[in-house]
């Protein structure tokens, strides 16, 4: 049996529940113009491997059948992954070859993360290029490394677990983002003193959530301190350009 692979690194920290998504029901989807044939596989199975958690596994008509009834997934003109999440009508009821009904659901918190990462999957075939790989690399650590920082200050939760998860969707939009506007992004001026107002802000931050944590003793929250001082110093060092830190603006506002 051939198998194909896809290395998708992700986390799944489990504690406190995010807000419930709604779901939605769609009937039998009939086949249109946007569904991209050429990306159906033709092995037998393809596995999307998470590292720490566990696989994605669909079978070659499983994975046909989400190309067929999820053009969102892969629209040309991509829209960012919380739209196209509730643009794509989240659960549908379609027929499979046999001619039953069959569900297709992404309604569950761990169902939206495989549909981000299908997302992050497709669009990441279309930005293959070295320079959009090395900021894919550092894209992908500066959102991480926030979503460490707020998920530290906060005491965790599966928000942030999922967060993590979904990071790459996040990711491969803010790259289609720049390439599609690259003299946008392209600034002449140095970025040494909008960069320091943002930096000086999460340390702020840090600052103003560890005063009023009653929680923890003093010497727990100076161990924390020091950790998330750390965190910092990392974004700060990974935000080198505008793309970058215009991206942490808006990835840090956007979520958290």
């Amino acid at each position: 049996m051939n198998r194909f692979f896809i290395s998708l690194l992700i986390l799944f920290p489990a504690c406190q529940s995010p807000v419930p998504q709604p779901q939605a029901t769609d009937p039998v989807i009939n086949h249109s113009t946007r569904i991209d044939t050429s990306l159906y596989v033709k092995e037998d199975s393809i596995i999307l491997r998470v590292a720490a958690f566990d696989t994605l596994t669909y079978n070659g008509d499983e994975f046909n059948e989400l190309i067929d009834h999820f053009p969102d997934l892969y629209e040309p003109l991509p829209l960012s992954p919380d739209i196209s999440y509730y643009q794509s009508g989240i659960s549908k009821t379609i027929t499979d070859k046999k001619g039953h009904p069959k569900v297709i659901s992404f309604g569950s918190e761990q169902g939206q993360d495989s549909y981000y990462i299908l997302y992050a999957y497709f669009l990441q075939r279309k930005d293959t290029d070295q320079d959009m790989k090395n900021r894919r690399t550092v894209l992908t650590s500066l959102y991480r490394k926030l979503n460490e920082l707020f998920g530290r200050l906060t005491g965790g939760g599966t928000f942030f677990g999922h967060m993590y998860n979904r990071i790459p969707a996040y990711v491969e939009y803010s790259l289609h983002l720049y390439g599609s506007n690259k003299e946008f992004y392209t600034k002449e001026y140095a970025i040494n003193r909008q960069k320091q107002l943002f930096i000086n802000m999460l340390r702020q931050f840090i600052t103003d959530e560890l005063g009023v944590n009653y929680e923890h003793s003093p010497e727990d929250k100076e161990e924390t301190r020091k950790i998330l001082v750390t965190v910092v110093n990392d974004i700060e060092s990974l935000i080198t350009d505008f793309f970058f830190l215009s991206q942490a603006q808006e990835f840090r506002h956007a979520n958290y």
